[in-house]
C-alpha cells in the first residue's frame, strides 16, 4: 500500500478523532507525512497499541468534552480534521439511540463549529447505510429516503451539517460514505463487523452463523484502501478546493455473505460449520449494497490497491499474531 507523500501534508497539523480505532490507525499511517497528527479518542473501542506512527500526540477524551476540545484547538493551528469518532454501528444505535444521537450528531457539530472558528479543513466519515435498500450500484446522486436505523439517521444528519458549514461558513469539507470496512486492528465483538467475528469463530472452531439467507451481498473494502481515500480527501482540501463533495469509498465489487464465510473458513484452515439461519436482523432490510466509485476515482484519483482476498489474508494473519484478541 503506497503512502501519500504530498507537499500538501508537510508542515500541517491534522486532528484525527477516533484515531485509535481500526480505520483510524490505518488513516494515521497514510498521513504520516504530516508534521503532527493529533489524535482524540475516548478508547471506548479503540486501542493505543493500534497507533505505530512517531509524529502523534494523543489525547484521551470524548469529542463531546468541549473544554478539552477547545484546548486542543488552542494548542496550535489544526489545519485539517478527519472525523472518524462515532457511536458505532447499526445494532448499537438500535439498542442505544440517544447515545447515538448525542455522539454522532452533537459531536460532529462541535467539531464543525471549531473548524469554522479556526479555518480548518473537515473530512467527515459517513456510511453506506444511508442508502438503505436500493438496487444496483449506489451513486452519490441517489436520493436518501430509506433510513433504517438511528445510526443511518445520525450519519446522514452529520452529512447535512457538514454541507451546511461548507456552504454557509465556507469550511472546506468532504463527506466520505464508507462501505463495509475490514482489516487488522479490529477485533470481534457484539457490535463489530461480520469479518472479525467470522474470523474469531473460525479460529476457535465455532459455527459461522449467517443471520440471513447467505445470498445477501456487500462491498467489502480493506481498511488501507479506505485510509488512502481519506488521505486523498485531506490532500485535496488542503490544496485549496473548497467545494463540498460526497464520495463513496468502496471497491465497486460485491461478495455474498456465504462466499465470505467460505473464504474465511478456508484461510483460517477451520473445520467450523457454516450455519444459515434464513432470517435477517429486524432492522436489516438491505439485501445488496455496492459502491459506484467513479466519482472518487475521477476527482481524487482513488483506486483499490488491496482486493478482498489479499485483505482477508492480511487480516487472518493479524488475528493469528494476536491470539489474545480472539481466544476465550
Amino acid at each position: 500500500m503506497n503512502v501519500i507523500e504530498s507537499a500538501a501534508l508537510k508542515s500541517k497539523r491534522i486532528l484525527v478523532t477516533g484515531g485509535a480505532g481500526a480505520i483510524g490507525s490505518h488513516v494515521i499511517a497514510q498521513l504520516e507525512a504530516a508534521q503532527e497528527i493529533v489524535v482524540v479518542d475516548n478508547l471506548s473501542s479503540g486501542n493505543l497499541a493500534n497507533i505505530q506512527a512517531n509524529n502523534v500526540s494523543f489525547h484521551v477524551f470524548d469529542i463531546r468534552d468541549t473544554d478539552k476540545l477547545d484546548a486542543v484547538f488552542r494548542n496550535g493551528q489544526i489545519d485539517a480534521v478527519v472525523h472518524l469518532a462515532a457511536h458505532f454501528a447499526n445494532q448499537n444505535s438500535v439498542d442505544f439511540p440517544f447515545t447515538d444521537l448525542d455522539v454522532n450528531v452533537r459531536g460532529t457539530l462541535e467539531l464543525l463549529k471549531r473548524c469554522q472558528e479556526h479555518d480548518s479543513v473537515f473530512v467527515y466519515a459517513s456510511s453506506s447505510c444511508v442508502y438503505g435498500q436500493k438496487p444496483g450500484k449506489l451513486s452519490e446522486s441517489l436520493p436518501i429516503d430509506d433510513l433504517h436505523t438511528p445510526y443511518a439517521i445520525s450519519k446522514y444528519s452529520g452529512e447535512l451539517y457538514t454541507k451546511f458549514y461548507a456552504t454557509h461558513f465556507g469550511v472546506p469539507s468532504i463527506a466520505l460514505r464508507f462501505f463495509n470496512n475490514f482489516g487488522p486492528n479490529e477485533g470481534p465483538g457484539q457490535y463489530r463487523n461480520v469479518i472479525p467475528n467470522f474470523i474469531a469463530h473460525a479460529l476457535r472452531g465455532e459455527p459461522l452463523v449467517i443471520t440471513g439467507t447467505g445470498e445477501e451481498t456487500r462491498d467489502f473494502n480493506y481498511a488501507a484502501n479506505t485510509a488512502r481515500a481519506v488521505s486523498l480527501a485531506v490532500e485535496n482540501r488542503l490544496g485549496g478546493n473548497k467545494e463540498y463533495k460526497i464520495f463513496n469509498v468502496g471497491t465497486g465489487k460485491t461478495t455474498t455473505i456465504l462466499s465470505l464465510a467460505e473464504k474465511i473458513k478456508s484461510l483460517s484452515q477451520s473445520q467450523s460449520e457454516i450455519k444459515v439461519l434464513g432470517e435477517r436482523r429486524s432492522w436489516d432490510h438491505a439485501t445488496a449494497r455496492c459502491a459506484d466509485i467513479d466519482a472518487i476515482s475521477d476527482d481524487l484519483g482513488y483506486n483499490v490497491q488491496i482486493d478482498l482476498d489479499e485483505g482477508l489474508s492480511h487480516t487472518v494473519n493479524w488475528f493469528r499474531d494476536n491470539p489474545t484478541i480472539w481466544q476465550k
